[in-house]
C-alpha cells in the first residue's frame, strides 16, 4: 500500500475519530496454532472501532464482495478461533472496511458503497477517501453504551 494512500485514509478518520489512529503491528490474523486465517493490508485502530484496509491496483467486484465477505466473517469470530495475540481486536464495538484502488471504476464505489465499504481511489492529484454513511460519533456513542448495558 503507498504511504499517500495510507496518509489520506489517516487525514478523513482523524476528522471523525476523537481518539489517535494506530496501525495494527501485525495485518494476519492466525488461529490457536499460528496457522493464517485472515489477512488484510492495514489494521487501523482508533478506540472501540477498528478499520480493515485492503488494497488493490485494479479493483474488480469480485474484490469488493470477497473483502466485504471477509469482513462478515471475521465478526463471527470467537476468542477461541484465534490466537490470543488477537483478543483485543474481537473486542472491538464497530468495524469498518476500507478498500483501496489506483484502477477503481465509479460503478464499483458504489457497489463498494452499497456493501458499507469505505472506498479510496486517485482524483484531483490525490487520494479521495469516500465513507459509506455519516460516522456521527454521538450515534457511536449510543451504540457503545448499548453494548456495554
Amino acid at each position: 500500500m503507498k504511504e499517500e494512500t495510507l496518509l489520506a485514509i489517516m487525514e478523513a478518520l482523524n476528522k471523525y475519530e476523537s481518539v489517535p489512529i494506530k496501525i495494527y503491528p501485525k495485518n494476519i490474523i492466525k488461529d490457536q496454532l499460528q496457522t493464517p486465517i485472515m489477512g488484510w493490508d492495514k489494521i487501523l485502530i482508533a478506540g472501540e472501532r477498528m478499520y480493515l484496509v485492503e488494497a488493490e491496483h485494479n479493483i474488480t467486484l469480485e474484490n469488493i464482495n470477497n473483502f466485504a465477505d471477509e469482513i462478515k466473517e471475521f465478526k463471527k469470530l470467537k476468542k477461541n478461533d484465534v490466537s490470543s495475540e488477537y483478543h483485543e481486536l474481537l473486542d472491538k464495538l464497530m468495524i469498518e472496511g476500507i478498500i483501496c484502488g489506483v484502477n477503481f471504476p465509479e460503478e464499483f464505489r458504489k457497489m463498494a458503497k452499497d456493501r458499507g465499504l469505505f472506498s479510496v481511489y486517485p482524483g484531483g492529484g490525490r487520494y479521495k477517501v469516500r465513507i459509506p454513511y455519516d460516522l456521527n460519533l454521538s450515534n457511536f456513542e449510543k451504540c457503545r453504551n448499548f453494548f456495554k448495558n
